[in-house]
């Protein structure tokens, strides 16, 4: 949270919020849609949009989350997200989710590629995540109604990926692997 609290001004920023057309952007921040496909014009977007799927939090069984950014998301699928930039090298922090849970929890982990080399690798076995060190903490522990929900139990379901990509064409291309969720991009 205190890397969106800055806004600075440096070539190539780019501050991208990720989900659905009609839910609530970050401010400051552009917004990305399933159909937001990539355009010389616009500079940016997905390689290919088929399959995206767009989700806002609270419209299946989860309770929502505390911001904009965090609030929706975007099935990644597997698609490549370029942006257009001047050649030099940019730190990416990417607001992510490897878990796919709509009936069953499961992991799956994922990996981050930017320009063809993996940036961000996340694995975990099902048993891992499913241990009481992580998905099941405090599953003994009686829900109170002053316990801050998002701190306690959803925020670190969540992951910050922090990495750089080297741009040598004028082109960032990130591929999220299949069915990462992608809430938010900060690129500088």
């Amino acid at each position: 949270p205190s890397i969106l609290a800055q806004t600075p001004s440096a070539n190539g920023l780019r501050l991208l919020d990720f989900g659905t057309s009609r839910s609530p952007v970050w401010a400051g921040f552009t917004r990305v849609t399933r159909e937001s496909a990539y355009s010389e014009e616009t500079g940016w977007g997905w390689s290919d949009t088929s399959g995206l799927n767009p989700l806002v939090a609270g419209a299946r069984r989860s309770k929502g989350s505390p911001d904009a950014l965090m609030g929706d998301y975007i099935h990644s699928n597997g698609k490549d997200f370029v942006i257009d930039l001047p050649n030099d090298t940019y730190r990416v922090v990417a607001y992510v989710d490897g878990y796919l849970m709509h009936g069953r929890t499961r992991f799956r982990g994922y990996t981050i590629k930017g320009n063809g080399k993996t940036v961000a690798n996340f694995t975990w076995s099902h048993e891992q995540f499913l241990s009481t060190d992580y998905f099941f903490k405090d599953w003994d522990r009686p829900f109170e109604p002053t316990d801050p929900v998002w701190e306690r139990w959803a925020e670190e379901l969540h992951r910050t990926e922090i990495f750089t990509v080297p741009v040598v064409d004028g082109k960032m291309r990130l591929k999220f692997s299949h069915s990462m969720q992608v809430f938010g991009l900060i690129i500088h």
